[in-house]
């Protein structure tokens, strides 16, 4: 392009802004306009807060960065219950031909291990029972169905009744050792029948009831096993058995 030509562009150019200057003057809301179309648009608050929440990893510890977001629309944190149901798990059945007490021992465990509350700790047991004990559970209205305490009440009146105990404490004193009989299984025999016997006692008085019954049910006054029980001066039942 030649010399006169770029001045020519020039002058062109100049004439259109100035003219542009004159329309602007006559229309200042024309001015108002054009800013408007290039000013940057600003986030909505509503987008902001949704921001706030996106970046976020935990809305329960969300630290807001805007002081206009209303105290009411703020996130609250998840309640997770300790007390979730897993419909997976299930417990073994019980039929009330086994010793109750140590179905509920296991019982017990298992509601510990998976953190139920009372209310299914009530519904697992109740769906558990099969034979004379859903028969005990059939003869309970449905508040005592769904009361974890009254549901063991009946079934510990049912397989474990308090008039059992004198019959217990009379099959402890009488408990012998049986020729073919190992010294772990009689131990084992043991330890149930004391646990039947003295159902209230505390551990420590269960511990020496048990050694007590275990050199009573050897055979022989004074057998060479019952010699080295005693010299072993055992602590619990487990020991004297070992």
């Amino acid at each position: 392009m030649s010399t006169s030509e770029t001045h020519t562009a020039s002058e062109a150019g100049d004439a259109a802004q100035a003219q542009d200057a004159d329309q602007d003057a006559a229309h200042p809301d024309r001015e108002e306009t054009r800013r408007q179309d290039v000013a940057p648009t600003r986030m909505r608050p509503q987008e902001e807060e949704d921001e706030v929440f996106e970046d976020a990893s935990d809305v329960g510890e969300v630290q807001f960065r805007r002081r206009d977001v209303e105290p009411s629309r703020r996130p609250t944190r998840p309640v997770v219950s300790t007390h979730s149901f897993n419909p997976h798990i299930k417990p073994e059945e019980y039929d009330g031909t086994t010793d109750w007490s140590e179905y509920q021992i296991y019982f017990e465990q298992l509601s510990n291990l998976y953190g139920w509350d009372e209310e299914v700790k009530a519904a697992m047991l109740c769906v558990s029972l099969k034979g004379e004990a859903r028969v005990v559970l059939a003869g309970l209205d449905p508040a005592q169905r769904c009361s974890y305490f009254a549901l063991t009440t009946a079934l510990s009146q049912s397989f474990s009744p308090k008039e059992l105990v004198h019959l217990h404490q009379a099959e402890l004193k009488a408990r012998r050792k049986k020729p073919d009989e190992s010294i772990t299984d009689l131990g084992r025999d043991i330890a149930k029948l004391v646990r039947l016997a003295y159902p209230s006692a505390d551990l420590a008085t269960r511990e020496v009831i048990s050694i007590n019954s275990f050199l009573e049910a050897l055979p022989g006054p004074a057998s060479e096993m019952k010699l080295h029980v005693i010299k072993g001066r055992p602590q619990n039942l487990q020991e004297a058995v070992a």
